[in-house]
């Protein structure tokens, strides 16, 4: 059987906040994973794709001191 993931899952094993996982899918860098209700449910092949993406393009966006992350342009 599958193991699933929450976003909130699936960002702390992918090494970035809930917010940075959330907008790969909001600015549809990936296609959305399932839904259940409001919450979002990550397959074992979702995670890799997250992991993927935040690996190739970890420089993206940039800490600032204060804990907030900006999006570099």
């Amino acid at each position: 059987m599958e193991k699933h993931y929450s976003l909130k899952e699936a960002a702390s094993l992918a090494g970035v906040s809930y917010s940075r996982a959330w907008h790969t899918y909001a600015y549809k860098r990936l296609g959305w994973p399932q839904r259940v209700g409001k919450t979002l449910v990550l397959s074992e092949d979702d995670l890799a794709a997250l992991k993927t993406y935040i690996a190739n393009n970890g420089d993206a966006h940039v800490e600032q001191a204060d804990g907030r992350s900006v999006q570099s342009v």
